[in-house]
């Protein structure tokens, strides 16, 4: 038998977006385990103005919970 990994790989810890761009949260992932997890996606949010965002990326299994967080800036 062999043991399954659950991951989450976000690109990068940090991004800086523009003012009125598109925060599209699949963008971000680099990969992540599909197997008998449920991936939960940040919301979405206004990048209307300028300012620091935080997003949550979690990967919820039977085995546990993986979470990763990026910092958005919007300048």
């Amino acid at each position: 038998r062999f043991k399954i990994r659950y991951f989450l790989q976000l690109l990068n810890s940090r991004v800086t977006l523009q003012c009125g761009d598109i925060f599209d949260p699949m963008e971000y992932i680099a990969s992540y385990s599909t197997m008998q997890g449920q991936l939960i996606l940040p919301s979405t949010f206004s990048t209307n103005e300028p300012g620091n965002h935080v997003a949550v990326y979690t990967l919820r299994t039977q085995k546990g919970v993986v979470e990763k967080i990026l910092y958005i800036e919007v300048k």
